[in-house]
């Protein structure tokens, strides 16, 4: 029996008291321990966050917002939603500004949308009952809520990067098989320690990088995505001060880490220890990878602990790991073949494009590739829409009853080959130009070769061309901080053109921060385009403004 079978289940109330501790670290030095929770502790703070509700009028089976940054108020709240049987849902503390509007607009959205009346906070939303974190009970709690296997455990709202944000339902025997699953996927050992910033209100957050310590009796080591934003080179000292086995993040992290820290102003650094950095949550740029093992290997990181992922909330969070222990795999392919949906190695001088293995489906899942919109089977190396299937796929969107899921079409596309995964893009926004197929993924990095453009900040999309029936391309992109616009846009060109012969019809130069990304950092390119076609995306000046 593995670990976590052995453990009693968290969500039942059942606390492991010998399980490691959860210790909050300095955003402005994430070296530092600020705060050490121990599991007994946790159970205590827990039951008076359990009483809390209790006492504010929630429910078995209410939905609870939580609007909480990364803290013990946060891990306290969740499991006390769980305590009382109540459905955590967890959103981004909305913060002050613009951002912060927009940051309330969207939980009244969601409080309308799961018919939710408690907001856990300390931002008042208009409609909602806010329950202040710091509140002191007046009483004991009940004893702990056991949820049947089928309840739901918390629902996920997707970010929104193709659509309109879903609830996402992850039921408790979701949740369960997904932490189990990544348990057997990485042979999770008794000296793992985890260390993470990613948002707890994230699935990768929440699921990887919370509840998957807690269920493995692992020491968990915390600071916030704000403190990662803040010091981004706190990351990799805070893996190495604490001796971090397990650490995940966005791929945008590892190429900031690659491209734009340098190690030696760091402090002494040993990444020796780190046995996983698993990379996921956005598409993996086989240079960026190269990069990032290639800067950090005289530090002691070895190649066998990068590890590309693919997940998706609908599958509570993992679908394929690596093999623990086995290098990277690339895989060449050439894009004339790519665009007719085969991706075959390159023939002569033609262009290539490089993909990062993300490994094969965790224990408990199943993943193939078919023709979009069909139910054909495509074989290996052939470009299709991934399907999955497995005891962690969600039965269902909030508000959408009816039969549970059974499979789930991803909106992703890829191909396997040797039985590993190889992502290309996206179904939704996909370019289909002059009867080739277009892979923005694929576009935006060759745009994003060029000096001058910011890195992570190159969206690419398609628009009508009428005259011609096909769709033409269009770039646009964040200009680093005063770079000169004299003849970046021709460089961006020719970039595009040399690549991935394809001339875009426009190149849009963008100040900082002028394009819409979601609330855990990923680019929204639909809604990039319809901000272009609506004349409101913000051009960079002459030179770009400060950072």
């Amino acid at each position: 029996m593995s670990r976590a079978a052995a453990v009693p289940w968290l969500l039942q109330g059942a606390f492991d008291p010998v399980g490691g501790p959860l210790s909050f670290l300095d955003d402005r030095d994430p070296r530092r321990i600020l705060r050490v929770v121990t599991r007994p502790q946790l159970r205590e703070l827990t039951a008076e966050a359990a009483a809390v509700l209790i006492e504010a009028g929630v429910k078995r089976g209410t939905p609870v917002v939580l609007c909480l940054p990364t803290g013990v108020d946060f891990v306290r709240y969740f499991l006390a939603a769980h305590w009382v049987g109540a459905v955590p849902i967890p959103l981004p503390a909305p913060t002050r500004g613009r951002s912060g509007e927009r940051g309330v607009e969207r939980v009244r959205g969601v409080l309308a949308d799961a018919g939710a009346e408690w907001v856990v906070g300390e931002t008042a939303v208009g409609g909602a009952r806010v329950i202040d974190p710091s509140t002191v009970p007046a009483g004991a709690p009940p004893p702990p809520v056991r949820k049947a296997a089928s309840a739901p455990a918390f629902v996920q709202y997707t970010a929104g990067s193709t659509s309109r944000p879903k609830g996402v339902v992850i039921t408790v025997a979701n949740l369960r098989s997904n932490l189990e699953s990544m348990g057997q996927a990485i042979s999770v050992q008794p000296q793992d320690r985890v260390l993470s910033w990613l948002p707890l209100f994230h699935d990768m957050g929440l699921v990887g990088t919370l509840l998957f310590p807690l269920v493995h009796r692992l020491p968990l080591f915390l600071y916030s995505p704000l403190g990662f934003v803040l010091r981004p080179g706190g990351w990799l000292q805070a893996i190495s001060e604490h001796r971090a086995t397990l650490s995940a993040g966005p791929h945008f992290a590892f190429s900031l880490c690659a491209h734009q820290l340098d190690p030696a102003r760091l402090g002494p650094l040993d990444l020796s220890c780190w046995r996983l950095a698993l990379d996921g949550a956005e598409p993996l740029q086989a240079a960026n990878v190269r990069a990032f093992l290639q800067r950090y290997a005289p530090l002691g990181l070895r190649p066998q602990a990068y590890a590309g992922v693919y997940g998706m909330a609908e599958a509570t969070l993992a679908i394929t790991f690596p093999a623990p222990g086995a290098e990277p795999r690339f895989d060449r392919v050439g894009r004339a073949g790519l665009s007719r949906g085969v991706a075959l190695s390159p023939t002569g001088g033609e262009p290539e494009v490089e993909g990062v293995s993300l490994g094969v489906p965790v224990p408990g899942m199943e993943l193939w590739v078919s023709e979009p919109g069909q139910d054909r089977v495509l074989g290996p190396r052939q470009v299709g829409e991934v399907v999955v299937r497995g005891a962690s796929l969600s039965p269902r969107y909030l508000g959408h009853p009816g039969p549970p899921r059974k499979t789930l079409r991803t909106g992703d596309l890829g191909y396997l080959a040797d039985g590993q995964l190889y992502l290309v893009g996206r179904l939704k926004e996909l370019i289909i130009h002059a009867g080739a197929n277009l892979y923005p993924p694929d576009l935006e990095q060759a745009a994003s070769t060029v000096k001058g453009l910011r890195k992570g900040r190159v969206v690419a999309f398609g628009v009508p061309a009428p005259l011609t029936g096909t769709e033409q391309l269009v770039l646009a992109a964040e200009v680093t901080a005063g770079q000169q616009l004299e003849g970046l846009e021709a460089q961006v060109r020719r970039a595009v053109r040399d690549r991935c012969g394809v001339e875009p019809l426009e190149v849009a130069l963008l100040a900082r921060h002028a394009l819409p990304l979601t609330t855990s950092g990923k680019l929204m390119r639909s809604q990039t385009r319809q901000a272009f076609l609506e004349g409101t995306l913000r051009p960079a000046k002459t030179k770009a403004g400060p950072p």
